[in-house]
């Protein structure tokens, strides 16, 4: 038999306003094809309702009932984690998938059987994580620029992505389906959450390419420009108060008007600061609108030989993070003898050293 472990974790979270990370520490790849699921080696982030699962024993068939449906052992949690606090995040490891699917909502349907063969780690759970952690609900635009709700949603992402071992995040639009949180903003408080906790991100648009294509376009505006941490919650305040809540499309243009007026105005006095750019992004391709390749934006090679299979980009992916999903070395019989046996209470320790 195999073993999933459960573990609230809490945290109060970072005073956002004097964190000077650089947002281009931060190593990203936007994509509008691929699943969150399908990540292997990563944190995959489960877009929670408060009451975690969701109405996955209802009629619920949305990110995270699908989720819990494809591994149904999760919806155990449902039995021990009453409601998520503001401060707080479900861990679920050794996520084994049983079911496939198609569809999503009204479209949902069971696809048959899943064979699932992730590595398993010495504790016979599943190298598979998912943490589970909630957005907040809005009735309107306005409401997500205001100070409490982007702290809130900052240190909700904080507490998710930090500790144990520095896997990347697999995610995608938190809080914006039933939600209503606006997408570009989902995005960014999500690359500053990584940024503040030393990962890197792997952002899923659900085939939206437009939208892949502008969270691409701020995220490296934002790299280049050695925007860092604390300029960016501020620039997102100051749009409840010198922008058009009312709109948002006019965001992007809104957080580059500002940092570069700010810029201008401090370059004179700022220190250099190495720009890193061709080397924040894990990957250099994009997804052409033509087919299921990808294909390199600078390489000078021609057409034919820039398409690379989706799969062998992903492979080389998951060898960057290799340490983490391979087995862990083989203990002598000996050692064995001398090491006091371990419960899954302690490697539950273990998994935030």
């Amino acid at each position: 038999f195999n073993v999933i472990t459960f573990q609230r974790i809490s945290n109060d979270g970072l005073q956002w306003q004097n964190c000077e990370n650089l947002l281009s520490s931060t190593k990203f790849h936007v994509s509008s094809s691929g699943k969150i699921e399908d990540s292997p080696g990563m944190i995959q982030v489960d877009f929670a309702n408060r009451f975690v699962g969701g109405g996955v024993l209802g009629n619920g068939a949305v990110q995270e009932e699908i989720r819990f449906l494809m591994s149904p052992e999760m919806i155990v949690a449902k039995l021990f984690t009453e409601s998520l606090t503001d401060n707080e995040a479900l861990l679920m490891i050794g996520c084994e998938q049983f079911n496939k699917y198609t569809g999503y909502a009204s479209s949902f349907r069971f696809d048959g059987n899943f064979l699932d063969q992730t590595p398993l780690d010495p504790y016979r759970r599943r190298k598979t994580r998912v943490v589970a952690i909630d957005a907040l609900s809005y009735n309107n635009f306005y409401d997500q620029f205001r100070d409490q709700t982007i702290r809130r949603e900052l240190n909700k992402a904080y507490v998710g992505f930090k500790g144990y071992e520095k896997s990347p995040i697999a995610t995608g639009l938190w809080g914006c389906g039933a939600f209503c949180g606006y997408t570009i903003r989902s995005a960014l408080i999500q690359l500053m959450a990584c940024t503040a906790t030393q990962r890197s991100l792997v952002f899923y648009t659900f085939g939206d390419e437009q939208v892949r294509d502008e969270i691409a376009d701020i995220f490296t505006f934002l790299t280049i420009n050695n925007v860092t941490v604390e300029q960016l919650y501020k620039v997102l305040k100051r749009y409840r108060y010198d922008g058009d809540p009312k709109d948002p499309t006019k965001l992007i243009s809104f957080i580059k008007k500002e940092t570069e007026i700010k810029r201008s105005t401090s370059i004179s006095s700022q220190k250099p600061i190495q720009t890193m750019t061709g080397q924040q992004k894990l990957f250099d391709f994009s997804f052409t609108k033509t087919n299921n390749s990808l294909m390199s934006q600078n390489s000078p090679e021609s057409s034919a030989e820039k398409i690379v299979s989706i799969q062998q980009k992903f492979n080389e992916f998951e060898d960057v993070f290799k340490d983490y999903i391979k087995p862990k070395p083989q203990v002598s019989s000996e050692t064995k003898k001398v090491e006091s046996k371990k419960s899954l209470l302690d490697c539950l320790d273990e998994d935030f050293k």
